[in-house]
């Protein structure tokens, strides 16, 4: 006689499949403990050492494309950053100190007052991409293909994670309101760190692409 009943371990995938899909549910609460994939120490966001980043990008809102120049003292230790934003004429638009909870703007431009939901944009996307949050204690997880797929609940919210088990590479985040995607991992000044990171802000609608430059450790 055929067995109807749906196996847990399926119906556990199938639901989590669609949390990460991207359906307002929460994480599973029940379930086995994953197994989380590793964070390996000499990544560039839990070094504890400073870093002094350059980043070149493009800014796209709505029709407009901006190219931009980040300079970037990121401290992993106590999760702190001072970022200086130009244009890719070397004009400053933003200076700011910017820590997991709050920020302090140094320097605004009369460009970067006309740019509108800048200002507010560059803080979270900041924050977002190089401060907070970073994976922790999974509330659900599985793995396919040596990544592993997590879903954990933060000040932030529900965050979603996708981490490359093998070298425990966080590839990937996102939220309801945004997602951060880190490619092309290397060794950059003994530091693994993404060559490439892409950013895209739904609720302000606009995306941000960096390419990185340089790092050094101080």
């Amino acid at each position: 006689m055929r067995n109807n009943s749906t196996p847990i371990y399926l119906l556990t995938f199938v639901l989590l499949s669609m949390l990460l899909g991207g359906c307002a549910v929460k994480p599973i609460p029940t379930g086995p403990p994953c197994e989380v994939a590793p964070q390996v120490e000499d990544h560039w966001y839990n070094t504890g050492h400073i870093y002094q980043m350059r980043h070149e990008g493009v800014l796209q809102f709505g029709d407009m494309t901006i190219p931009m120049t980040g300079l970037m003292k990121l401290n992993t230790k106590n999760g702190s950053a001072r970022i200086a934003i130009l244009t890719s004429m070397g004009i400053k638009l933003l200076v700011l100190d910017l820590t997991k909870e709050g920020h302090d703007f140094l320097y605004t431009s009369p460009a970067a007052d006309k740019i509108p939901g800048f200002k507010k944009g560059a803080v979270r996307a900041i924050r977002s991409v190089f401060l907070t949050p970073f994976p922790n204690k999974p509330d659900a997880c599985f793995e396919v293909d040596m990544v592993q797929h997590s879903v954990e609940e933060n000040p932030d919210g529900q965050v979603q994670f996708r981490m490359n088990r093998k070298t425990g590479d966080l590839l990937a985040k996102e939220t309801d309101d945004w997602s951060v995607g880190y490619n092309n991992y290397a060794p950059i000044d003994k530091v693994r760190q993404p060559d490439e990171i892409q950013y895209q802000d739904r609720s302000g609608r606009f995306s941000v692409t960096l390419k990185l430059i340089s790092a050094k450790q101080k």
